[in-house]
């Protein structure tokens, strides 16, 4: 049985060769063309990375794996080494081997009983000649314990330059290795505007636009009434998928203790492809918080970091498997269009005992959220937490929840986004409409809107709207000028006289942040703020408006005093309502 794959960079997946390999000389090189890598005499090559190093500690806590072997496919003769890192003996060598490589397969024993199994663990080889390797992996001689097959589940929303490049990623590097009895895929077209791919591996769902929350739900009825397929795998559109990450997580659940195990994919950045962004996160009192934020998975010393497990309390549905059965067991997500919807479906999950893990490899690549979102995005986000938490936060108080709206609603003003904080009320208002809101709400047209009423809306800005050394800039943030900052509500009651005057960009009132910028000190005192993604050129501006300032003042007031009368009411509704809005007959008729 296969476990793990070596796997190379692809050109429009990712070539940052770091992640997969580590060579000591630049004349050796990869050929992406023919997928080789070519190693000149006298170089070494290391494959202690993020893809192809072997979490053996992982594969011992979640399988029972008694051995694992190597197969390296190539030519050429050198010295080929397995290094074991662990917490216990740091770095050991403890296999060395003359070979001469062939493409047929050259196979080492690692491990040949469990004892042995923990720590990672790598492989380097030592060119003597000139040589190559192209491929490999990881195995056992044990059978696999769960038979396992696949519904990959990808919503869309006219995306289809998105869909097209991964189904052709698929199409090239994945459905060859492994069967459609294994794995499928499900396109949820919730635009109803993809066209048909020739292909038989594809199934595309037409579905309302009822976001992601009703594309997921949709696969996880065709998967639950086909019966074909006993894992969901929920995949975002738009993010670029590693083909091994499928391979990979068919052989961890095939190997899987748990029959009922879950699986979190990491996401990297798509824009800085060696560091993570998330792999799993905590989300406590309204908070949330990314495991393994900005590690760089080029360096072992990240590798090692990222062999330790966190706790995590939700892993995201850019790359997420869960058993098909939990349908029956949970239900179907939340009807929340979209936001929250994911982090809501974990903690049901850790509720209800489900374990989730996670593994090098299984990840994949997603342009950052803050160039995703808009201002509307603050509706779905209120409104989704005060509904999500309702049900799972039953320990927080109501003065939790208004200190956490206040907050953030406060740091609207103060940074002059009035239509952020407005979207903010609309979704505190709407979350206390009670579970019979969602129940009857027509989530597309009430999002079309929400869109047209949106006033900060990013669009196209002019070389002389920008002056770099106002972007970003550094500013004084102490703590007297804190003081001054709150006493003075970042100084919306100071006179104009003691205000930075002028909206060019010359004067000293304007000010340039980044577009998902809230810094309230380098506001203090500006009459106009860009909000700007220097990279596209694309942002808004903001003024300076007492009069809206005050009147959202007034209505974050009433606001607050709702929620403290109300509040605890529409929790015990929600809670009452659950299982009917998470329910088989719900979904069929919402999604029809």
């Amino acid at each position: 049985m296969i476990l793990q794959n070596i796997v190379f960079p692809k050109i429009g997946i990712c070539t940052e060769e770091e992640l997969y390999f580590k060579k000591m000389r630049e004349d050796s090189s990869y050929d992406y063309e023919h997928s080789i890598l070519n190693i000149v005499p006298g170089d070494i090559i290391k494959f202690n990375s993020y893809f192809n190093a072997f979490l053996a500690d992982r594969w011992k806590k979640y399988t029972d794996i008694s051995n694992c072997f190597l197969n390296v496919k190539g030519s050429g003769k050198g010295n080929l080494k397995i290094y074991r890192y662990s917490s216990y003996n740091g770095m050991e060598l403890i296999k060395s081997f003359d070979v001469n490589l062939e493409i047929s397969g050259t196979d080492i024993s690692i491990f040949s009983s469990p004892e042995e199994i923990y720590g990672i663990v790598f492989f380097e080889f030592e060119a003597k000649t000139s040589s190559s390797i192209v491929s490999g992996e990881f195995y056992s001689d044990d059978n696999p314990v769960n038979d396992i097959s696949l519904g990959i589940v990808i919503t869309t929303f006219k995306r289809e330059k998105y869909v097209k490049r991964n189904m052709d990623s698929l199409n090239r590097y994945l459905f060859s290795k492994i069967s459609d009895k294994q794995l499928h895929i499900y396109l949820i077209d919730n635009g109803q505007t993809l066209p048909p791919f020739e292909n038989n591996r594809i199934t595309i769902l037409p579905n309302k636009n009822y976001g992601g929350a009703g594309g997921f739900g949709k696969g996880m009825l065709e998967l639950y009434f086909g019966g074909k397929y006993n894992h969901v795998v929920f995949c975002d559109d738009d993010a670029v998928y590693e083909p091994e990450a499928f391979l990979r997580l068919y052989n961890f659940l095939s190997m899987a203790k748990n029959s009922e195990l879950c699986i979190g994919g990491s996401m990297l950045k798509l824009d800085d492809p060696k560091f993570i962004y998330e792999s799993g996160a905590k989300y406590i009192n309204l908070e949330v918080s990314p495991n393994k934020n900005m590690l760089d998975m080029s360096k072992f010393s990240s590798l090692v970091n990222f062999g330790y497990e966190e706790y995590a309390t939700y892993h995201a549905w850019w790359f997420f498997a869960a058993p098909v059965s939990c349908v029956m067991k949970l239900g179907l997500p939340l009807p929340i269009f979209f936001q929250m919807d994911d982090v809501e479906y974990s903690l049901r999950l850790r509720e209800h005992g489900y374990t989730t893990a996670e593994l090098n490899g299984i990840c994949v690549w997603h342009e950052s959220f803050q160039r995703k979102s808009s201002t509307a995005t603050n509706y779905y986000w209120v409104r989704n937490e005060l509904i999500v938490s309702s049900l799972h936060g039953k320990k927080l108080s109501v003065f939790t929840y208004i200190r956490w709206f206040t907050k953030y609603f406060m740091q609207s003003l103060f940074v002059y986004r009035y239509d952020r904080a407005r979207m903010m009320l609309r979704g505190a208002t709407d979350a206390l409409k009670g579970p019979e809101f969602l129940i009857h709400l027509d989530p597309s047209t009430y999002h079309q809107k929400l869109l047209k009423q949106q006033v900060d809306k990013p669009h196209n800005i002019s070389k002389n709207q920008i002056i770099l050394s106002k972007y970003n800039r550094p500013v004084r943030n102490d703590k007297i000028k804190k003081l001054v900052m709150m006493i003075t509500l970042n100084g919306m009651i100071l006179p104009g006289f003691l205000r930075n005057k002028g909206k060019n960009v010359m004067d000293k009132g304007y000010v340039i942040e980044p577009l998902q910028g809230f810094r309230a000190a380098a506001n203090f005192r500006k009459e106009r703020i860009l909000y700007v993604d220097i990279e596209r050129m694309s942002g808004f501006i903001v003024d300076r408006n007492s009069k809206q300032f005050w009147q959202l003042l007034l209505k974050l007031a009433k606001m607050d005093i709702n929620l403290l009368l109300h509040f605890n009411k529409n929790r015990k509704l929600y809670r009452d309502a659950y299982k009917t809005i998470t329910g088989i007959d719900f979904w069929k008729k919402y999604v029809g």
